[in-house]
């Protein structure tokens, strides 16, 4: 993972991603396009078991 978000195959960086809290770790989830599909991706992590905080991050 670059220190500027997660990578695509083609080495091209995503400027959103999910951060989301796990049993007291932040973990983050895979690249996005943008912020729609940003939502959308924390609307669906919000819901998986032990998760206790979500946020979408610009990697700006």
């Amino acid at each position: 993972m670059s220190l500027l978000g997660p990578r695509d195959p083609n080495a091209d960086g995503y400027p959103y991603g999910v951060r989301i809290t796990v049993g007291g770790i932040d973990c983050y989830s895979v690249g996005t396009e943008g912020p729609h599909e940003a939502e959308g991706l924390k609307s669906q992590l919000e819901r998986a078991e032990g998760v206790t905080d979500a946020e979408v991050v610009h990697y700006g």
